[in-house]
């Protein structure tokens, strides 16, 4: 007798279950550029803490930073913890951070912020400016890029648009 495999709406459901975790995670993509206004996620979307992880090994033209603030860590309920993956949820609204973008060993490196109205509550455990942020995603990457690469189970998991 087999399982039935998970369907969208039972990752979710369970996905919701779990506390937010806020923190920096990464997605790459073929796109130079992302959407000039704010955004909504509208299916589940994989992203990784680990920037080799989400771009298969740096292997994309360009890596998104995505600050989340309601994604959920999922590393606990997978089958590869080591992916350090994130979940960003559907209706999850995201705007462009407006820095002009990097090139970091050879990618371009893009940011997305989460929008949420929740009084700053979530933004306690995320870089607390630009600067900083900014900073924290270039010691990611650079530090990705000083690694052996990772294995790549599932080529393109973490790739493609979030809008």
């Amino acid at each position: 007798m087999t399982s039935a495999t998970p369907q969208p709406t039972d990752v979710v459901s369970a996905a919701l279950a779990m506390p937010p975790s806020p923190a920096v995670v990464f997605r790459s993509s073929a796109e130079e550029a992302l959407p000039a206004t704010p955004f909504r996620v509208t299916v589940p979307t994989p992203a990784s803490l680990d920037p080799l992880v989400a771009s298969d090994n740096l292997g994309w033209p360009t890596l998104v930073a995505v600050v989340t603030r309601t994604g959920r860590d999922l590393s606990a309920l997978s089958s590869q913890p080591w992916q350090r993956e994130w979940l960003l949820l559907p209706g999850t609204t995201y705007v462009a951070v407006p820095s002009p973008p990097e090139l970091l060993a050879g990618v371009r490196v893009l940011v997305l912020d989460e929008v949420v109205d929740d009084g700053g509550a979530s933004q306690a455990h995320l870089p607390p400016d630009i600067a900083v942020l900014m900073a924290h995603v270039r010691d990611a990457v650079l530090a990705a890029d000083e690694r052996d690469d990772v294995p790549v189970p599932f080529p393109g998991r973490f790739t493609g648009p979030l809008a």
